[in-house]
């Protein structure tokens, strides 16, 4: 963004005590808990997202924070493993087969956003060897979801 490291720290913690009513502290020695960390992730996850800023290369999500992660791909249609815009929302887990887009129940399945080369890669390896070779999890939508990004058809 071009903003000093320092002053969006400053900002990302004033979010944080705005939403929450407390402060935080990253030190080793912090009370915080896991989940008021998990919370700060999450609000930076949200700048990123909203600002388009790339994520930097072998930036790992904390495990908390890998479900909101994947949640935030598919929903900014945004690569899980590149970064690319405008990715697929693929039906991840398992395929819809022959089945019919419009008749079939969406939230049964899960979804992650992959741009068209690796959403190819999954369908050529397989998603056992994807999944083992990318971590990447599928999350489950609720219809309000689902309809918003028009995976029904």
């Amino acid at each position: 963004t071009g903003e000093p490291l320092e002053s969006l720290k400053d900002v990302f913690y004033w979010q944080f005590r705005y939403f929450t009513g407390k402060n935080i502290s990253l030190s080793n020695h912090s009370e915080n808990t896991v989940d008021e960390v998990s919370t700060l992730d999450e609000l930076i996850l949200d700048f990123i997202f909203a600002n388009d800023i790339p994520f930097r290369e072998g930036y790992e999500i904390p495990p908390q924070n890998e479900q909101y992660f994947f949640y935030k791909c598919v929903t900014n249609r945004t690569c899980c493993i590149c970064g690319k815009k405008n990715a697929d929302i693929d039906h991840f887990d398992k395929a819809l087969g022959r089945r019919k887009r419009k008749e079939v129940d969406h939230t049964e399945f899960t979804f992650a956003a992959l741009c068209r080369i690796h959403h190819s890669e999954k369908h050529q390896i397989g998603i056992s060897e994807f999944k083992k070779k990318y971590q990447v999890i599928g999350i489950k939508l609720n219809q309000e979801e689902i309809k918003k990004l028009k995976i029904g058809g």
